[in-house]
Formats: structure tokens, sequence, C-alpha cells
């Protein structure tokens, strides 16, 4: 998101990740989960864009493998096995 520091964007999608939990839809008696991949890198100039759109991507596969993760691990009654994946670590 240009103007806006990779860490505050984080945040900007975590709520809006949560907001899109339990989206109810006219004539639909059980609410839906909408789903959003996302990841953020900051850059100070066009030499790093590369390498910090390559890390967003990975940041961005690591978190949408996670909560696949944590999807099947719910599904199959492992809910005590179920933790909050942590963010990808800045470098």
């Amino acid at each position: 998101m240009i103007g806006l520091e990779a860490e505050m964007a984080e945040l900007r999608m975590g709520m809006l990740d949560n907001l899109l939990r339990e989206i109810k839809i006219r004539d639909n008696d059980e609410p839906i989960a909408i789903g959003v991949s996302w990841g953020f890198r900051d850059f100070a100039d066009a030499d790093q864009l590369d390498d910090a759109i390559k890390q967003a991507d990975s940041d961005m596969y690591a978190r949408k493998h996670g909560k696949k993760r944590k999807k099947r691990l719910q599904h199959i009654g492992l809910e005590a096995m179920v933790t909050d994946f942590p963010l990808p670590q800045r470098s």
C-alpha cells in the first residue's frame, strides 16, 4: 500500500480478516467466511522493490498455509493444537 508502512498495512488487513469471518448473506441462514490473501514489505527505493515483492509474496503464502492448517486441525477436532500462527519475521 503506497504511503503506508508494512506494519500498519498488516494491522489493517488483520482487522479486515476478522471482519470477514462471518458475513451474513441475505436468504442464507449460515454466515460465510471470506478469505483475503496479503503480504506487505517496506522498501525505500525502486532498487529494493523486487526483493520487497518477493518477501511480501512469501509472507502471503506462509500466512495462507497457516490459515489452511488451522482450519484442517479444527475440522478434524484438534482444536487444542490450534494456535495463532506468528506473523512472518521482518529481516
